[in-house]
C-alpha cells in the first residue's frame, strides 16, 4: 500500500495501516501522528518513523524490522510494540526514558497480555498463573475455558 496520498493530511492524528502491505513509511516522516499502528505488513526499514516528533505510540510488530536505531529518536514514545520482528539488539532503545509500555519480544508479550486481562478481570489469578508457567499466549477467553472444563472433566473422572 502506498501511504504518499496519507502525507499531506496534517490533522491525522491516528493512523491504523494493520495488515495493509506497507512497505515504507517515509512519506508520512513529517507528519503530526500521535498514533501508528503499522502491525503485520512486512516492513524491513523504520526509517520513516525517525522524524515524527509527535508520536507517542507505535506498534510495528510483526514485520521484517531488523534495526531500531530510527526509533531511539524518538524521546516522547510512550507504547511500544515490536515483538514478531528479527530484532537482534534493542539497546538502541534503553535511551528511551518515557516508555511506559513495551514489548520487544514474544516473551514479554504473553506476561504484558496476561497482565492486562488480569488487571481487566478477563482471568482468574489461577488462569494467570497457570498460564504464566506454560508460558501460554495470548487466546486468554477460550483457553481459560478449556482449562476450567478440562479441570471438571478431571474431576468427574477421579475415583473416590
Amino acid at each position: 500500500m502506498d501511504v504518499r496520498p496519507l502525507r499531506n493530511l496534517a490533522n491525522l492524528t491516528s493512523l491504523g495501516l494493520r495488515n495493509n502491505a506497507v512497505r515504507n513509511l517515509s512519506p508520512l516522516s513529517n507528519s503530526n501522528i500521535v498514533t501508528l499502528d503499522v502491525r503485520n505488513n512486512g516492513i524491513i526499514s523504520i526509517g520513516g518513523v525517525a522524524k515524527m516528533k509527535s508520536l507517542r505510540s507505535l506498534d510495528a510488530a510483526y514485520n521484517g524490522i531488523y534495526d531500531v536505531t530510527p526509533i531511539a529518536k524518538l524521546t516522547d514514545l510512550t507504547s511500544l510494540k515490536l515483538q514478531g520482528n528479527p530484532i537482534t539488539d534493542f539497546s538502541p532503545l534503553a535511551a528511551l526514558g518515557k516508555l511506559t509500555f513495551k514489548i520487544y519480544n514474544n516473551a514479554n508479550i504473553c506476561d504484558a497480555e496476561r497482565k492486562w486481562l488480569l488487571d481487566a478481570r478477563m482471568v482468574s489469578r489461577d488462569d494467570y498463573d497457570f498460564y504464566g508457567d506454560m508460558n501460554f499466549g495470548p487466546v486468554y477467553a477460550q483457553a481459560a475455558s478449556a482449562r476450567r472444563v478440562s479441570r471438571l472433566g478431571r474431576r468427574a473422572t477421579r475415583s473416590p
